[in-house]
Formats: C-alpha cells, sequence, structure tokens
C-alpha cells in the first residue's frame, strides 16, 4: 500500500532459497518520493508469521496486516494429490496492528496468532468506530474432510483496543476469496460468484 505520497508498505518474508517456510513475515517502508528510484527505509519483523498476505486501508491511524505461520508448499505437492501442483499455504492466520500515526515510522503494536486455517484469499476494509471486517480463504485442501467443500470465513475484528485485538466469527462461506464494504453491506466475492450481507450495527458492542 501507498501513504502520505511518499512511502510504501509492502509485505514479505525473510524467507530466501528453497526453504519458503525458514523465515519470518517482513513489513518493509519503502521511501517513493522519486518512483524511478524507491528507497528502501527499514522493516518490522513479525516472527509468529512466516509471510505477511494482506494490508487493511487506515483507520484511527491504525493498519492491520495478515499473515499466515506457513509460507508456499515447497515443493508444490498436495500429499493427498501428488499428481496434481499445489502452493497453498498451510500454516494458521495471523493479525498485526501498527501505528501510522507518522506514517515514515509506522509502529509494530501487537500481533495475534489464531487457530484459523488459511491459505489463501486475505482482505480487509474498515468500518468505522475501530471495527474492520476481515476475508480469510479456505484452508489448505489437505486441512480440509476429503470431499467436503472448503469454507473461507467472514471475520470482524475488533481493534478500539489495537493492543489487544478481538477477532470474531461473522459466518462461513463456500470458495471465499475477497471482500469488499459500501456503507452497510458487505460483498464477498467467490468462486462461484458475488454474495452479499447486511453487517451489523456495531454501536452497542
Amino acid at each position: 500500500m501507498t501513504i502520505a505520497g511518499d512511502t510504501a508498505y509492502v509485505l514479505s518474508t525473510t524467507s530466501t532459497g528453497p526453504d519458503t517456510n525458514g523465515g519470518q513475515g517482513a513489513f518493509q517502508i519503502v521511501n517513493i518520493s522519486n518512483p524511478s528510484a524507491p528507497v528502501a527505509q527499514g522493516q518490522i519483523i513479525i516472527p509468529q508469521a512466516t509471510t505477511l498476505t494482506s494490508v487493511s486501508p487506515v483507520q484511527n491511524n491504525i493498519v492491520l496486516v495478515t499473515g499466515n505461520t506457513k509460507s508456499w508448499r515447497n515443493p508444490g505437492v498436495n500429499p493427498r494429490n501428488p499428481g496434481n501442483l499445489n502452493f497453498q499455504f498451510t500454516g494458521v492466520l495471523t493479525l498485526s496492528a501498527f501505528d501510522v500515526s507518522d506514517p515514515h515510522n509506522p509502529s509494530l503494536i501487537s500481533t495475534r496468532c489464531t487457530d484459523i486455517s488459511a491459505s489463501f484469499g486475505y482482505s480487509m476494509a474498515p468500518l468505522g468506530g475501530g471495527f474492520f471486517a476481515l476475508a480469510v480463504g479456505p484452508p489448505a485442501d489437505d486441512a480440509v474432510a476429503f470431499g467436503a467443500d472448503p469454507r473461507g470465513q467472514l471475520l470482524l475484528v475488533d481493534a478500539r483496543d489495537p493492543s489487544n485485538l478481538g477477532l470474531f466469527s461473522m459466518g462461513f462461506v463456500a470458495k471465499l476469496s475477497g471482500l469488499a464494504v459500501n456503507g452497510g453491506t458487505l460483498y464477498a466475492a467467490t468462486g462461484d460468484g458475488l454474495s452479499t450481507f447486511q453487517l451489523p450495527d456495531l454501536g452497542g458492542l
């Protein structure tokens, strides 16, 4: 993502070479004031994650970053179907909060390591009042019972206290891949099309 007109945040990993799961999540800060010559300004390591996967828009000077405790399969095969290529992540969701009051010097506030298995498909949108909607794609194929329809989750993140992130399930969606929010409506992209949901009233939480 870009912020303040001259800075980019890049989601990465310290993994190198063939060991895709040997590193840690890396939140990189890059000066892009001269787009033809970007300059790395620094990085913040998130040891709970192996790779970082998505970043939210800013809300109340907070951005959320998702990650996974595992990275790409290497080799890219599913033990259940060894003849087919499959590079899915096989770990669980991590969620981190950053203070971007000074966008050139963001600071890590907290990281939560969840028990939610997820392969691909991470997307976030601010809802106001310190809340975010979060879409997490289905778990890896071999983490789902054979023949079952893999389902992603729509989650509500309570970041009113970013040092203690709350996480609540709003529902399961088959083949979930992303989301967008407009007013009180949440749009979820899936492998079968588009699903729409009415967001709950968060005022009483």
